[in-house]
């Protein structure tokens, strides 16, 4: 969806959110689907945004922050894996995570933070286009307030 509304909203948790608006039909997605979310923006925005989604988790939360060897959980447990500042994976760590991801066949939601654009970093050959898709289920440019979510044909049937 196109077009999100600044200002305060009731969140599933019954918390108010200044900073993540989206439409009713976006929010039942995200509980429903648990499909991988990317999130680009400066880190406080970033973390703001991982706060508001937070209800829409599948529990158990793993985290990988940047400068930390990446570990990924079983794939066949159902789990959110958050990856801060993906764009700093190393080429291998970005072969793991898609091979996992491949693997995983959607058990495993995957939220990941990038503060720069990783499309450009796809264009360089920086960022592996394949992850880069698998990670894209709905991107939401937290710094500029436009949250854009792109359903893929699986997620449609919800």
């Amino acid at each position: 969806m196109q077009g999100a509304v600044r200002g305060s909203r009731q969140l599933a948790s019954g918390r108010t959110s200044a900073s993540l608006q989206l439409p009713p039909e976006d929010w039942r997605l995200l509980r429903k689907s648990h499909p991988n979310v990317l999130l680009t923006g400066c880190l406080a925005a970033a973390a703001s945004a991982l706060d508001d989604l937070r209800p829409c988790f599948r529990p158990p939360v793993v985290a990988w922050c940047a400068g930390t060897p990446l570990a990924l959980p079983p794939a066949a447990a159902s789990r959110t894996l958050i990856i801060n500042e993906v764009a700093s994976l190393s080429v291998e760590d970005q072969l793991r995570l898609l091979a996992w991801l491949q693997w995983s066949d959607g058990a495993t939601q995957v939220i990941a933070t990038s503060s720069c654009p990783l499309f450009p970093l796809v264009e360089r050959g920086a960022f592996l286009e394949g992850l880069y898709y698998h990670l894209t289920a709905i991107c939401l440019d937290v710094a500029s307030s436009t949250h854009h979510i792109a359903r893929k044909a699986a997620l449609e049937t919800v």
